[in-house]
């Protein structure tokens, strides 16, 4: 293996904290995303949001029910 000069040197040690940095970061929202990183009361804020899109997909259907059920008024 060659000598490296300075400059070479410190390109690699900056190439290669990039590289471990983005693994690091990799990781981490990996770890984010998985959900274990969430606290409880995030946890619970994430099924409450749920459960309101899901009680509001159902307004809407049930919405849509009554339309089709209600006579038009006349003019």
């Amino acid at each position: 293996m060659k000598n490296l000069t300075p400059v070479q040197s410190l390109i690699l040690l900056v190439l290669a904290g990039i590289a471990v940095s983005g693994w690091f970061y990799g990781v981490y929202w990996k770890r984010v995303a998985s959900g274990s990183l969430f606290s409880p009361d995030e946890k619970v804020l994430i099924q409450l949001q749920d459960q309101i899109s899901a009680l509001h997909d159902q307004n809407a259907r049930l919405q849509e029910k009554i339309a089709e059920l209600t006579p038009a008024p006349e003019e």
